[in-house]
């Protein structure tokens, strides 16, 4: 979507051990960007837009920037990725500057309305709407004047990148946990996500045609929302991912033409289905962690070289099937596998990972 995202791009090849590039050039190159406007007559969207007020104020402000919440949120992440990037050079005081900026996600959560709200200029929120949202013009730019959670809406008007607040307020890939503590606990987390997927899924304003393939607000169809049925894992209840998981596979993919339910941008319709079919998810790329959710088929192999044909990692699923979707038990080489992760080192070395699949959610699974 928007965002600086050749970012996450670096940074997860890196930390997944694909490191035959100059990672210091391409590192400087990331840093750069993040942190300088480009001289003119270069025009400063040649950088991260809204550069200097995400710098000054940690959040860019509804009434000077076109789709400022997902702008803010999208930045944040790609701070943390150049965080990450910065600790495995050694760049310490880097590590430490761009994870403070990691959290400013936190600048934009309201916490009366438990959503990711467009904020102004002065600090102040966008207030509600008590009426359709009118188009607004000031100092050259055009947005909204009142915050609706449900609203699309067009360009340049808008606040968040084709979505609403409902399904960008989850954007926080680094710090769910983070996220988490913001609802003031796990419970009342699980109770917003539960409402996602289960309200209307009709939109207010203008019809936006990448608002295809819903569960509630959960868009399938587009790409803020892909990661969203996998933060339940994050909050204890790892058996609703995979109820949600399977859901999703079941729904919104078929066979033959129409087969997938909307915008493949860089295969990412497609990509979801194969990790989640394989049983896990890359909820954070830049963190070499993967999310559990749950496999689709009895036995499955990822081949990790080419050259080598024993060079496999073997995915087991036993019993699975359409009503056998919950996880009773894990193994991962012969070990009980209590958390609902695995890392990316687990997959590289080869080995098994084994499912025990049920009818019947096993909450007690996944909780380490």
């Amino acid at each position: 979507m928007v965002g600086d995202h050749l970012v996450p791009i670096v940074v997860d090849a890196y930390q997944k051990g694909f490191r035959d590039f100059d990672a210091d050039y391409l590192y400087a190159m990331m840093r750069k960007k993040a942190m300088d406007l480009p001289p003119a007559p270069i025009p400063p969207s040649a950088a991260r837009a809204g550069l200097a007020s995400y710098r000054t104020l940690g959040y860019l402000p509804a009434d000077r920037y076109t789709e400022s919440v997902s702008s803010t949120l999208e930045f944040s992440y790609d701070d943390w990725c150049i965080a990450q990037m910065a600790r495995a050079l050694g760049k310490e005081e880097d590590y430490r500057l761009f994870m403070q900026r990691a959290g400013n996600y936190r600048t934009l959560f309201d916490f009366e309305t438990r959503f990711m709200r467009p904020r102004l200029q002065d600090g102040s929120w966008l207030k509600s709407c008590s009426a359709e949202p009118e188009k607004m013009e000031e100092a050259g730019h055009f947005y909204y004047d009142c915050f609706d959670p449900l609203w699309v809406g067009r360009r340049p008007y808008r606040h968040y990148t084709e979505s609403n607040a409902w399904q960008y307020l989850w954007f926080v890939p680094h710090d769910v946990s983070g996220l988490v503590k913001l609802f003031a606990g796990q419970q009342p987390f699980i109770q917003k996500l539960d409402t996602f997927f289960t309200m209307s899924p009709e939109i207010t304003g203008p019809k936006y045609v990448g608002v295809v393939g819903t569960i509630g607000q959960y868009v399938h169809g587009n790409q803020p929302s892909h990661h969203v049925a996998y933060l339940y894992n994050y909050a204890g209840m790892p058996w609703k991912t995979q109820e949600m998981v399977r859901r999703v596979m079941e729904e919104l993919y078929r066979t033959g033409p129409g087969g997938l339910c909307g915008n493949e941008d860089m295969g990412s319709l497609s990509s979801w289905y194969v990790f989640s079919a394989l049983g896990f998810y890359p909820v954070c790329p830049g963190d070499p962690l993967y999310a559990i959710g749950t496999p689709l088929f009895e036995r499955m192999e990822v081949q990790l070289d080419a050259a080598d044909p024993k060079a496999v990692f073997t995915v087991c699923a036993e019993g699975v099937s359409s009503q056998n979707r919950y996880i009773q038990s894990a193994r991962l080489n012969g070990r009980p596998l209590h958390r609902p992760w695995i890392r990316h080192e687990d997959i590289r070395a080869g080995g098994k990972l084994f499912f025990k699949m049920g009818p019947n959610p096993n909450q007690a699974w996944g909780m380490d």
